[in-house]
């Protein structure tokens, strides 16, 4: 009955992501590498599954995602090479609703229209964090034409999630 309506909500991104890396050889039988990667996104996005015509219901989306990382390769001698490696990773988002008064604040949606109103169901969530530790080596040996790589790994991760309830 009313035609075709649009409604727009306010919304945009911001990106900052950078990338540093050392190399560093003291001699011939050593190499170590040291890159760090680190991002950070910050967005307002549309609260509600329709695209509400409140952006007070709107969600920020600020995340940040570290990655540091060291390898040491060591030639021991022409037959023998270890690979040690470390890495850390950090990931953390969150999903904040823009106005807090309205973490509170009921979901209505018309099933008919199709129209709904409020923060999204799940909105607001508490704030995710990955955390990631890996330690690995490898010792390659090299015997004629065939080279064996024995090696492991170890990985420690801790996981948050918070959902609250609605």
């Amino acid at each position: 009955p009313f035609g075709n309506a649009s409604v727009t909500s306010p919304n945009g991104l911001t990106n900052q992501q950078y990338l540093i890396n050392i190399d560093y050889s003291p001699n011939s039988n050593n190499q170590f590498r040291f890159p760090f990667n680190n991002q950070t996104t910050s967005t307002e996005q549309v609260g509600v599954s329709q695209g509400g015509a409140s952006a007070a219901v709107n969600t920020l989306f600020p995340f940040r995602s570290t990655i540091f990382y060291s390898t040491w390769v060591k030639t021991i001698n022409s037959n023998l090479v270890n690979d040690f490696r470390f890495s850390f990773r950090d990931h953390v988002q969150d999903y904040p609703l823009k106005d807090k008064a309205f973490s509170n604040f009921p979901t209505w949606v018309d099933a008919e229209t199709g129209i709904d109103f409020g923060p999204g169901g799940p909105l607001p969530q508490g704030t995710p964090l990955d955390r990631n530790f890996q330690f690995f080596n490898a010792l390659s040996y090299i015997r004629g034409e065939h080279t064996f790589k024995f090696g492991g790994e170890f990985r420690s991760l801790r996981v948050n999630n918070i959902f609250l309830p609605r």
